[in-house]
């Protein structure tokens, strides 16, 4: 795997362990007992919904200017004992904007300064 993919894999699987742990007690809501929905400052809101058989979220509501965009997250594996996915597609309007698919996703790699050259 080329090494700049190597390390979006590390930020993509970082990014997602904090959004999933970020949010304080007071900031979310149950309508059902598979989805959260989640407010925070400045008008920030989202729809985080549980797969309610593995209990991992799988999908990730948000508004974006006029549309509602989606995230999907599937094809779950193991990497360094965590289920992470490695598919993500995020759609809007009924049309793909993203779709991220990794080989391999590091976890707490060893990094150095030439990591983050230009």
């Amino acid at each position: 795997m080329p090494r700049r993919f190597a390390r979006l894999a590390w930020i993509a699987a970082a990014s997602w362990a904090l959004a999933t742990v970020s949010f304080s007690q007071d900031s979310y809501q149950f309508s059902d007992p598979n989805v959260a929905d989640v407010t925070g400052p400045n008008g920030f809101r989202a729809r985080l919904v549980v797969d309610g058989i593995t209990r991992m979220p799988s999908k990730l509501i948000y508004p974006n200017d006029a549309q509602e965009e989606t995230m999907m997250f599937e094809d779950r594996r193991d990497a360094s004992g965590l289920k992470l996915p490695f598919h993500m597609t995020t759609t809007a309007g009924g049309r793909i904007v993203d779709e991220l698919i990794l080989e391999q996703i590091l976890v707490n790699p060893e990094i150095s300064k030439s990591d983050f050259t230009r």
